[in-house]
């Protein structure tokens, strides 16, 4: 990595007129000065844009051959679109102009990320799908000697398609984030299943319930369970059901099934293991530890955009895929658990105010009474919610030690977008700096071994 390190490629942002039919619109290249366009022609070609339109449109624009070589990315480049980025910052009742300007500077952010981490510093122009957040994943080791996996892997993928198009397309709700890059972290050093996944005798099934909890609890090797819920709990049972849980008899990781067995009588039918773990293939850079870099909005969407490269859901198709599959049913089975228990901890004193979950985040009703204490609501919960549009809302002092959490939500309730900015701009300098200080280590202990 060179000292003064600068990403060879440029990077913008186009908001069209149109998003169904893009051709006109508003575009900006980072740091510059916003323009309109009449046409795509008129966009450098040199540059790497992120659009708000979807993937098939943006296929359209160079299948028409209106333009050769422009590099246009669809609003799904990155795991949160284009139009939630703006809810979050404050920015949907903006004009185009400053919403382009504003998302250039923080989309050039977390592309500097992707070139420090890869050392890919140039785009290809050709790949509209080549998104940050679809891994290609090794060919590693997972078979089933049992269609029953089949059946259950199967089951648990089902109950999570369309869970992120919901989170992002509901429009009378307020997303209340989990500290992005630290709940990747968490999410990403998390074991995964590899090897053959085989039935559990019935043996140890009939064991009883206290004493299958206590099995399951200490055993160490990865578990599916099949189990019938019955609840104790009616607050448990309503968000089991946002869950997307259809029906009472169903399939859970095991993570899943902890969290149930503290609000319901939870009978199990039947077990699979796995041979054991092994770590997941994708992880948080390590660009040093910097309180710049954990209260950067742009490596926190990085970082979200990573964790979910692993949480991809392919079609099901063959066992071809079987690694893949596990994957995401594993890390997400992994972030439904913890979802449930964060919605459950702030439904407690705020009765029914979650809408839906998952991805990391909950989404809380605008209707509900306690609508307008919201920012309150984050703050005491260790949440993030978006940049405040009223300046009627209290602008709260900082504590003395604030996690980063209850940082970036003290930034979103004043809406100072310039800060922002500054952070991720301090927190890129840092690591150029710890890159740099790599190099020379690298450098010198090669001299020495000489």
């Amino acid at each position: 990595m060179p000292k003064g390190y600068s990403c060879k490629q440029r990077f913008g942002v186009i908001a069209f007129d149109d998003v169904k039919s893009p051709a006109s619109g508003w575009a900006c290249i980072s740091k510059d000065t916003p323009f309109y366009f009449l046409s795509v022609k008129e966009l450098p070609s040199d540059v790497l844009w992120l659009a708000n339109t979807d993937h098939s449109n943006c296929n359209d624009i160079v299948t028409q051959k209106v333009v050769k070589v422009t590099n246009i990315k669809s609003s799904n480049y990155l795991f949160t679109p284009i139009s939630n980025l703006l809810k979050e910052l404050g920015l949907h009742n903006s004009t185009n102009s400053t919403q382009v300007a504003h998302l250039a500077v923080i989309f050039e952010s977390v592309m500097n990320y992707h070139s420090i981490q890869t050392g890919h510093f140039e785009y290809r122009k050709d790949f509209l799908n080549d998104e940050i957040r679809y891994k290609y994943l090794p060919n590693l080791y997972v078979t089933a000697d049992e269609q029953v996996f089949i059946e259950a892997l199967e089951s648990i993928i089902r109950r999570h398609k369309g869970k992120r198009s919901r989170l992002f397309n509901q429009r009378y709700c307020t997303p209340l984030l989990f500290h992005r890059s630290q709940y990747s972290r968490y999410l990403l050093e998390q074991q995964i299943p590899i090897g053959t996944w085989k039935k559990i005798p019935s043996v140890i099934i009939e064991l009883g319930k206290h004493k299958l909890f206590e099995w399951i609890s200490n055993y160490n090797k990865p578990l599916l369970l099949s189990v019938y819920v019955n609840f104790k709990d009616d607050l448990a049972e309503r968000l089991f059901k946002i869950s997307n849980f259809n029906s009472k008899n169903i399939w859970v990781t095991v993570k899943e099934y902890f969290w149930l067995y503290k609000y319901a009588e939870v009978d199990i039918s039947q077990i699979l293991s796995c041979d054991g773990y092994a770590p997941v293939p994708v992880s948080i850079p390590d660009f040093g530890n910097s309180n710049y870099l954990e209260s950067s909005y742009s490596f926190g969407i990085y970082c979200e955009s990573l964790w979910t490269s692993m949480a991809y859901l392919q079609d099901f198709s063959t066992s071809s895929n079987f690694f893949s599959l596990t994957i995401s049913m594993w890390i997400l089975g992994t972030d439904n658990a913890i979802c449930l228990e964060k919605a459950y901890e702030l439904e407690k004193n705020n009765p029914d105010v979650i809408s839906d979950f998952g991805y990391g985040r909950l989404l809380v009703k605008n209707q509900t009474k306690s609508g307008y204490q919201i920012p309150d609501i984050a703050f005491k919960s260790g949440l993030i919610s978006p940049m405040s549009e009223s300046d009627d809302i209290e602008k709260r002092h900082i504590p003395k030690s604030p996690s980063f959490s209850q940082f970036m939500q003290i930034v979103m309730e004043r809406g100072v977008l310039d800060f922002i900015h500054q952070i991720d701009t301090r927190a890129l300098d840092n690591v150029i700096d710890f890159y740099d200080q790599k190099i020379d280590q690298s450098n010198n202990s090669i001299k020495i071994s000489i």
